[in-house]
Order: C-alpha cells, then sequence, then structure tokens
C-alpha cells in the first residue's frame, strides 16, 4: 500500500517481484545452514506462541464481519460447528462448504420474506461469463523494492511459523519432508511470477492452518484440484461475482471457528511438547510475545534512506526468538559458572 501510493501499483508489482529474491536466498540459507538450525529457533514455546497470536490478530476482523448480521453468522458458525462435533470424518471435511451453501440459501429465504437485507445481486447480473484476467507487467525501482523489503522479512518469518504449525497440526514434520527451503523456495517462486504478470504476491495464509484443524483433510490432492477449478472460476467473473455476494457475516461466522482453531492449535502444541509453565523464562516469553504482538508494538528504524518498521506478528516473533536464545544461553553460562565454582571447591 505504502509503495503503490509512494510510486505507483506497477512499481509496487516491479518492487514485489525484487524482494522475492529474498526468499530464493533464505531457501538458500536454510538449505546451506540446515534446517535443524533454523527450527530449534522456534520451540513449541515461541511456535505455540505465534500460533496463538495469528489467531487472535485475526479476531477482530472475524467479529467486523460477523457484526453485519449476527443472525447468519451464528447460523453458519453453529452449522460448521455441529459436522466438525456430530458429523463423520468424511462429512467433516466439506463442513465448512455445507455452512457456506446452507447459511447462504437461508440468508436467500429470509431476504424474501423481508427479514434481512443482506444480499445484492447487482454485481453478478452485470457479470460477464466469460472472461480474461488483465495481465500487466511490473516496472522497476529500487526504492520501491526497500519500501516493501521489511514486509518480506515478516512473511519469511510467518512462513517458517506456518510449516512449524501444519506440521503439527498434521503430525508430520514438514520442516524436513518436503523442507523449509523447498518451501520458502516455492513460496518465494510463487510470489514472483504472481506479481511479475500483474497479479498480488502470494504467501502462506494462516486461515488455511485453521482449515486443517477443522476439517482433519490433510491431503494435498484437493488442494491440487481446488487450485484448477479456482483458475476456472477466475475466468468466469459471474461466479466469482455471486460468490462476492456471500454476506459477509456468514464468512465472519466462519471464521469466528477458523481463527479461533489456529488459537487453540497453539494451546495444544504447549499441551502436547509438555511446555513447563513452572518456569519464568517460558512465562516471560509467551507474555512479551502476545502482549507486543496483539498490543500495536512497533519498531521504526532507517537504512539506505528508507524507513522501516516492524510491527505484529514479526516483531513479536523476532522477540521470542531473541529472548528465547537469551534465557538459554544464560542457563548454560550459569551451569557453567556452578560447575567450575564446584570444581574449585574440591580440588
Amino acid at each position: 500500500m505504502v509503495a503503490s501510493s509512494a510510486y505507483g501499483m506497477d512499481y509496487a508489482r516491479g518492487g514485489m517481484v525484487i524482494c522475492c529474491f529474498v526468499y530464493l536466498l533464505f531457501a538458500l540459507l536454510v538449505y546451506l545452514v540446515g534446517t535443524e538450525k533454523i527450527i530449534a529457533l522456534f520451540p513449541p514455546i515461541v511456535s505455540g506462541s505465534i500460533s496463538i497470536l495469528v489467531g487472535l490478530s485475526l479476531a477482530s476482523y472475524a467479529i467486523e464481519l460477523a457484526s453485519s448480521c449476527w443472525v447468519l453468522a451464528i447460523l453458519a458458525f453453529f452449522i460448521a460447528g455441529g459436522i466438525n462435533i456430530f458429523g463423520s470424518r468424511q462429512l467433516q471435511s466439506f463442513s465448512i462448504i455445507i455452512s457456506l451453501v446452507v447459511s447462504f440459501f437461508a440468508a436467500l429465504i429470509l431476504s424474501s420474506l423481508g427479514l434481512l437485507d443482506v444480499i445484492d445481486f447487482a454485481d453478478t447480473n452485470a457479470a460477464a461469463w466469460f472472461g480474461i484476467p488483465k495481465f500487466v507487467l511490473p516496472k522497476f525501482s529500487l526504492n520501491a523494492a526497500l519500501i516493501i523489503l521489511p514486509y518480506t522479512l515478516c512473511g519469511i518469518v510467518d512462513h517458517v511459523g506456518d510449516v512449524v504449525v501444519a506440521g503439527i497440526i498434521c503430525k508430520k514434520d514438514y520442516t524436513t519432508d518436503p523442507g523449509v527451503h523447498r518451501t520458502l523456495l516455492g513460496d518465494g517462486l510463487a510470489a514472483m511470477i504472481s506479481s511479475f504478470f500483474g497479479g498480488p504476491p502470494n504467501a502462506t495464509y494462516s486461515e488455511n492452518i485453521g482449515l486443517l484443524a477443522l476439517t482433519n483433510n490433510y491431503e494435498t490432492l484437493p488442494l491440487r484440484i481446488a487450485a484448477v477449478i479456482a483458475i476456472f472460476m477466475g475466468l468466469i467473473p459471474k461466479i466469482s461475482a455471486l460468490i462476492g455476494a456471500i454476506p459477509s457475516a456468514i464468512i465472519g461466522g466462519i471464521s469466528i471457528m477458523l481463527f479461533g482453531s489456529i488459537s487453540a492449535m497453539g494451546i495444544r502444541q504447549f499441551s502436547d511438547n509438555k511446555v513447563n509453565f513452572d518456569s519464568s523464562a517460558n512465562v516471560i516469553i509467551v507474555a512479551a510475545m502476545l502482549i507486543i504482538g496483539l498490543g500495536g508494538a512497533k519498531v521504526s528504524f532507517s537504512a539506505l534512506g528508507q524507513d522501516f518498521m516492524l510491527e505484529g506478528i514479526g516483531l513479536a516473533t523476532v522477540v521470542g526468538v531473541l529472548l528465547n536464545a537469551a534465557f538459554k544461553f544464560g542457563k548454560i553460562g550459569l551451569k557453567n559458572v556452578n560447575r567450575r565454582v564446584h570444581d574449585e571447591q574440591y580440588t
């Protein structure tokens, strides 16, 4: 947003393309240094806090959507929740889409009865049945790229956190198979290609972590099928407009569950890994990350003639990693001191 306001959207997309090389460099760095050393920076006390933060940071957005019509939001929430609690494993995989469809038809009925006014088909009626997305090549400016760079670094941190959390939910170590270096490489290349042809940059999408937790569907084949369907739907503007006609309250009701599930997974990480909260160090790490991540803390600095700012989950993650490292090395140093004192006493 800042880059596009200062230099125009074409230069902002060019800046995104340039910054995507940072993803590739980080992928190479992880490969050379070793995944285990990078992941060691994200122990359960840090990765669990990141999960909690991701969910809670989206909470206000979910409530904003739901508050446009609480009747529909509550209906969507209970349909999805009921299916996930009482439905079969196969049915749980479709809980979100079932909730969307049923709630949408309920909104149509209530609107036809004059009880609600939340659906507008004006854009749907005006949309064409077939259309080609507009492809626009980027323009390049180093200054625009420097504005975007801090957000790219935050995206990389979020990426690692999302991969760790997804692996915990799916009970599979994605940090080694396929490996963080490969996921970073794929993320960077996808964002680069999208930005180069006029689209938005791609990134790991934390909301999908909640979908994993709710649907219990961890297979990659449905994702590939969904990607193909999404491409074809992109060629049919009328369908896109119809999806846009879904009342935001329905999305909000489902989002409450999705975003809350992400935070719940963070608590689960603490439990599964038996994180010791009798440890003052662990309490301090969680406390600092939550307050900094949700409290609006910002760190601004200047470099290369540009102003940079680190905030939100990115800043909280950096603080958590640094605190964990400081406490860890502090304990090691204290043990060494105690050992030397003990040796001196008995020599």
